[in-house]
């Protein structure tokens, strides 16, 4: 059933119907007090809008300087950064040459510690020589500070082949080898200075001389054979001696000059040994020299490439400093449009104050005019005074308005709230929504199944009855066990003697047995599936229950919307017919003051009925007026029975929905569909109770209607009749003159352009007289 209980409290509000109630006479305000409401109104948003400016002027320096403090800082971390990074190489080659300088000074110390004892031993100058080398060393490093990594690298190629050749000269013999010899060629060298001291220093030649001399004096003095033999042979065996030491001391005196050529050589060979190993020990400084620049030159290598890695991010991140500078250049070019088109509607507004200024001293010395005229004619006071209360009741009830709208405008902007909150949950309701009617396909597919698997157990159940000629009772586990114990018992007793009977009957109690089998499992599948038929009628009525109650919260949702939408419109057309009502009614009124003869004669005054409370005058309203009134009454019965139309619509389609969502369920449940039929007519019942209750509402709101457009009638004709009968077509001239007047100069200041999506069609389907139609606009131009 339906629950409108929230609704109607909603609809039988009392300010749901009568939220806008304005009474024609009402309405009339005080032109000079708006006047100055709308220039106070002006001033202060002109302030705010100076205030605003400042603060975007602000905004934009402090952006500005931000972006150029940011800029300086970055420069000057860069620059920073880079000085740092040379300080940091500086400081790496400065280490790396100090260690380079620490091991040279090291393997110089070693090398002199070991020129210094090698030079004891063969050379008495080695100071001197050690100081030659030492100034060598010093050239040297110098060179070698000097000399680029090619050179060095030809010098060790150079000193190497000159090694190599000095190798291939000497048979690859080693130094210490060199050595051996030497001091072999010395030893001989003492021997043969030995023999030529035993000698006494003779040449071979003086030998032989003597020798010769020797033999000559044997032949001279004779003597026997065997002496002279024996002398022979001994002077044979002294030459043979003699030749033998010639062909030694030629020999040694070979060696000798050999021995000094060798010396001479091993002197230079030492000389240049030693030269070679300073030459060695400078090339093996040099190579570890350029091994360490080289190693160097690999770091720097690395260094570099890491360092273009840097610049590679640092480009990177200067490229989105530059796209940050672009988008905060835009943002500042946007505000400084901004600012430029709040400068421009500043200048609108100021040219406005100053028409309002204008037309204001225009109204206030119209109505200087109209006071002097009025303080002139004294028998206008008494009007003049009621026209002043009447105007203090405007005022109040202006006032009044005003709390109304604002309470108004409250009220709309919590209706709007939760129309917003009810189209979330709306939303979350339809798809809610959805998802209960996939539950409820898949469920209606699986009961569809159990009604297939249902109906297939029960053919099976009634094969197995007219296969077998079964009864229910046979089927019922209970009383098929006891007529089975029956029929056993009397076919025992019956057939006890013959072995044939007792055969068949064993034969027919195992076929009964197994179809006893057979008929319990197809008995308690049948009951299984009926109980999952239960679970599942009762989940689909649940969600029957909740779709149910979703289409109904939809529905209320719908129509509130369109209801609201429906009372927004008309209530701002109300009100623009009532501002022109009003506007017509002070134009009138200024009319008829500026029509008063500036004469100093006391005017007749107006006839008073007989109870003496209140004065009549008989002058009529402009057509104009009483074609607003109307148009203002057919708006107030035209938007209550929309109203009722889309209050109808939407139950009539909200029952269609139900229904059919009700029908959709499974076709054979009786009870079910007992259920739904009542629910339709319970919703009957309550549309019928609303639709008449809103017929009501509509005859009471007629009544008020009526009584409103007596009290309008009654409220026009408290006029003040000042013109006399022979002036009053005159009078009638100057009215349509000074209308003509107000309309333009309301024009200039209080005109705007409506867009009202409003078209009423006759020939509408619907049963009232017309309906809304979207997307259809009519421009209609209204004046405050």
């Amino acid at each position: 059933m339906f629950n409108y209980s929230k609704y109607e409290e909603e609809i039988n509000h009392p300010q749901y119907r009568t939220r806008v109630r304005y009474q024609d006479t009402g309405i009339q305000r005080n032109l000079n007090g708006q006047m100055d409401v709308t220039c106070f109104l002006m001033a202060v948003e002109i302030q705010r809008l100076i205030a605003e400016n400042t603060e975007l002027k602000i905004t934009l320096k402090q952006q500005s300087d931000s972006g150029l403090d940011r800029v300086n800082y970055e420069m000057q971390i860069r620059d920073l950064m880079e000085k740092l990074q040379q300080l940091q190489q500086d400081n790496y080659l400065i280490g790396n040459d100090n260690e380079r300088l620490r091991k040279l000074v090291k393997d110089l110390e070693g090398s002199l510690q070991r020129y210094e004892t090698q030079l004891k031993d063969y050379d008495p100058n080695w100071k001197k020589e050690l100081e030659q080398q030492k100034k060598q060393l010093v050239q040297l490093q110098k060179k070698i500070g000097d000399d680029d990594v090619d050179d060095l690298r030809s010098q060790l190629n150079k000193l190497k082949k000159k090694i190599g050749d000095y190798e291939k000269q000497f048979g690859g013999k080693s130094p210490e080898e060199l050595q051996r010899m030497l001091d072999d060629l010395q030893r001989k060298a003492k021997q043969f200075e030995d023999l030529q001291n035993k000698i006494g220093g003779m040449d071979p030649d003086t030998l032989a001389k003597k020798l010769k001399e020797l033999e000559k004096l044997q032949k001279s003095f004779g003597g026997s054979p065997e002496d002279l033999l024996k002398e022979l042979e001994r002077l044979k065996k002294k030459a043979k001696e003699a030749d033998e030491l010639k062909k030694e001391l030629d020999k040694q005196q070979r060696e000798n000059d050999k021995q000094k050529n060798d010396l001479d050589v091993l002197d230079d060979l030492k000389k240049n040994a030693q030269g070679l190993q300073m030459e060695n020990g400078f090339l093996n400084q040099q190579l570890n020299d350029l091994k360490n620049k080289l190693r160097d030159a690999d770091q720097l290598r690395n260094e570099y490439e890491s360092l273009k890695e840097l610049l590679k991010k640092k480009d990177q991140e200067i490229a989105q400093l530059k796209n940050l500078l672009a988008d905060q250049q835009k943002q500042l070019q946007d505000a400084q449009r901004q600012l430029q088109d709040q400068l421009r509607q500043l200048g609108d507004l100021q040219y406005k104050y100053r028409q309002a200024e204008q037309d204001k001293q225009k109204l206030q010395s119209e109505l200087n005019n109209c006071l002097d005229e009025l303080d002139s004619a004294d028998g206008q006071k008494e009007a003049a005074t009621q026209l002043k209360d009447e105007n203090d009741k405007l005022n109040q009830e202006v006032d009044q308005l005003n709390d109304d709208k604002n309470k108004l405008q409250n009220e709309n902007d919590d209706l709007r709230n939760r129309l917003n909150d009810l189209m979330r949950q709306l939303s979350d309701k339809d798809n809610k929504l959805k998802d209960l009617q996939q539950d409820l396909n898949k469920k209606n597919s699986e009961l569809k199944d159990l009604g297939n698997k249902l109906k297939e157990a029960n053919d099976k159940i009634e094969w197995i009855k007219n296969e077998f000629g079964l009864t229910d009772d046979d089927l019922d586990p209970k009383k098929r066990k006891l007529n089975g114990k029956n029929i056993k018992e009397s076919i025992l007793f019956q057939n006890i003697q013959p072995s044939n009977l007792l055969l068949n009957f064993l034969l027919q109690s195992a076929e009964i047995e197994r179809l006893g089998i057979i008929i319990d499992k197809y008995y308690n599948e049948n009951e299984s599936l009926q109980v999952q038929i239960k679970t599942y009628k009762q989940k689909n009525e649940q969600i029957c229950q909740q779709l149910q109650q979703q289409l109904i919260l939809q529905s209320q949702m719908t129509q509130d919307n369109e209801i609201d939408k429906l009372k927004e419109y008309y209530e701002n057309k109300i009100v623009m017919l009532t501002m022109e009502l009003s506007r017509l009614k002070k134009q009138q009124a200024s009319s008829s003051y500026q029509s008063i003869p500036i004469t100093h004669k006391l005017q007749p005054r107006a006839a008073s009925f007989n109870n003496g409370d209140i004065q009549v005058t008989t002058q009529i309203l402009p057509k104009r007026e009483e074609d607003l009134l109307s148009l203002i009454v057919l708006m107030g019965a035209e938007l209550s029975n929309l109203r009722d139309q889309n209050s109808t619509l939407l139950l009539q389609q909200h029952d269609k929905d139900v229904i059919k969502g009700l029908l959709t369920t499974s076709a054979y449940e009786g009870q079910s569909k007992i259920q739904q039929v009542t629910q339709v007519k319970e919703y009957q019942n309550n549309y019928e109770s609303y639709q008449q209750r809103d017929s009501n509402q509509m005859i009471q709101r007629n009544s008020y209607q009526d009584l409103s457009n007596n009290n309008i009638q009654l409220n026009s004709y408290y006029r003040v009749k000042t013109l006399n009968d022979s002036k009053q077509t005159d009078g009638q001239n100057l009215d349509k003159k000074v209308s003509q007047q107000g309309d333009n100069g309301s024009q200039r200041s209080y005109q705007y352009q409506a867009q009202i999506p409003y078209k009423y069609e006759q020939n509408s389907q619907l049963s009232g007289s017309g309906y809304l139609k979207s997307g259809k606009y009519e421009s209609s131009r209204y004046v405050n």
